[in-house]
């Protein structure tokens, strides 16, 4: 007697996987989308890469950043490209979880602590506090045969003790 068929069961696992891949690519998505609207009020707020990029800065599509998370989802590093009418720079952002999860959106006591939990910061940014704290943020732009020059963006560019 078979419980299941070979069909039913390949179905079954097309979907779980086509499940996980649709939290996966929302989940991205919605972080990207985070620090984009950082990286933008950040990059227009500053008068000096203003000055030297060109007037309105404008943050680049989605394919041409870079984003991923370290200590299990909780911080997140992201590169986006900015351009002005004068040229481009890459911004470089690191932010980190400014509040923890609830405990009844967290994936806490069920969730193997070894892996991070598919779709954990989609439920803190949507359906959770979803604030995040900047730790790092700037952009640089190279010269031909300069030296880089550097643009900080923090909002507090004091140094931390």
């Amino acid at each position: 007697m078979v419980l299941w068929p070979l069909g039913k069961f390949v179905r079954v696992g097309v979907a779980c996987v086509t499940s996980y891949l649709l939290v996966d690519a929302c989940e991205e998505v919605s972080l990207w989308l985070t620090c984009r609207g950082i990286v933008s009020r950040a990059a227009n707020a500053s008068d000096e890469l203003r000055a030297e990029l060109g007037d309105p800065l404008s943050p680049g599509q989605y394919w041409d950043s870079s984003l991923r998370t370290t200590h299990r989802g909780n911080v997140l590093h992201c590169t986006i490209p900015v351009r002005g009418q004068k040229g481009g720079s890459d911004v470089q952002i690191k932010l980190v979880k400014a509040k923890g999860m609830p405990f009844a959106l967290s994936a806490a006591e069920w969730w193997p602590k070894e892996f991070p939990c598919p779709g954990e910061n989609l439920l803190y940014n949507h359906a959770g506090p979803g604030e995040w704290k900047v730790l790092v943020h700037y952009a640089v732009i190279g010269g031909a045969g300069a030296l880089p020059k550097h643009f900080n963006l923090m909002e507090d560019p004091t140094p931390r003790e």
